[in-house]
């Protein structure tokens, strides 16, 4: 993205949604993204109309994300540890961008398969804790 670019709901269309279903229809051609669940938290443009009205056009099923529940987001319980723990210091935006870039890349399968499963036991915790805050109940 461009330096002070807003991302809005047109934007996270064009620019994010787009090239991800591009890429899983080259991946997989027979089935495209049928059979597939896309979770994403409640941020502004990934609740607006336009965007839930693309995704239902392409065919794509969404995953409710529970509002203000951060303890469920994999990004918040695991991506942005791993790229900091991977992440040196970094003299400038260019770079910092080009190495985040990089750590992506080669986050392995392994990793997304652990963090689903953390995923399901923290909507099992969440339903324990009947809906409240259940992150001290981690180990």
């Amino acid at each position: 993205m461009e330096s002070c670019v807003t991302i809005d709901h047109q934007v996270y269309i064009d620019d994010c949604l787009s090239p991800m279903i591009q890429e899983v229809q080259s991946q997989r051609p027979s089935q495209g993204v049928r059979d597939m669940l896309l979770l994403h938290d409640n941020a502004r443009p990934h609740v607006h109309s336009d965007v839930r009205n693309f995704l239902e056009a392409k065919g794509l099923r969404e995953i409710d994300h529970p509002p203000y529940s951060p303890d469920l987001a994999p990004c918040e319980f695991w991506l942005f540890d791993y790229i900091k723990e991977r992440l040196d210091d970094e003299p400038c935006a260019e770079t910092l961008a080009t190495s985040v870039t990089n750590i992506l890349h080669s986050i392995p399968a392994t990793e997304y398969h652990k963090t689903f499963k953390k995923y399901i036991e923290r909507l099992e915790l969440c339903v324990l804790a009947e809906g409240d805050y259940f992150e001290h109940f981690m180990k």
